[in-house]
């Protein structure tokens, strides 16, 4: 095999890996930590608040969160009558785009309506990148951090700042602060 064929298959064994891969490793985290200059171990205890750390379920569907308080709006935007729906596959069969632009998807529960802010150009390309694997879930994350310009708070580890402006101004119901900060330890 000759040195031109050898680089290519291996461009296209580590295009594979890191599109597919269901896990994310230490370097994954390791290398989102060095492009948010945030100790790695942070971006870890989001997952594992967001996801467990995992962005599929048992059954090998990438992990949603429904949330139904945004339906009727883009429900509205597709044309369709507001409807209430248990799960996102209930709803994705009514309507794709509003299901998508309705639900958080993956490690880092990213929403749908945030697929521009994190390189999307539709909810559809948005879901399908999800489905695609877990550095394109850390990827999304990155961006969004990037995009909100929430890397100071991480640096800082101001767990009440990133809470608020990543989970809401709810987050202190969840404890989602003082959650980041144990599961940091944790993870440090």
């Amino acid at each position: 095999m000759g040195a031109k064929k050898i680089v290519i298959a291996t461009a296209a064994a580590a295009f594979i890996y890191h599109r597919f891969k269901r896990t994310l490793s230490s370097l994954d985290y390791w290398l989102a930590g060095m492009r948010l200059g945030c100790d790695p171990a942070i971006i870890k205890a989001i997952a594992y608040i967001e996801s467990g750390g995992k962005g599929w379920t048992d059954k090998g569907n990438v992990k949603t969160r429904l949330e139904n308080q945004f339906l009727p709006r883009y429900q509205a935007e597709s044309g369709k009558a507001a409807k209430y729906f248990v799960t996102f596959a209930a709803a994705y069969d009514y309507d794709k785009r509003s299901a998508i632009l309705s639900t958080s998807f993956g490690i880092f529960q990213i929403m749908g309506f945030n697929h521009k802010l994190v390189g999307y150009s539709t909810p559809e390309t948005f879901y399908l990148g999800m489905r695609s694997g877990a550095v394109a879930q850390l990827n999304a994350f990155v961006k969004f951090v990037k995009a909100r310009k929430l890397e100071k708070y991480l640096r800082d580890k101001n767990w009440a700042a990133f809470a608020y402006y990543y989970n809401g101004p709810r987050y202190a119901r969840n404890n989602y602060d003082i959650k980041l900060q144990q599961y940091y330890n944790k993870f440090k």
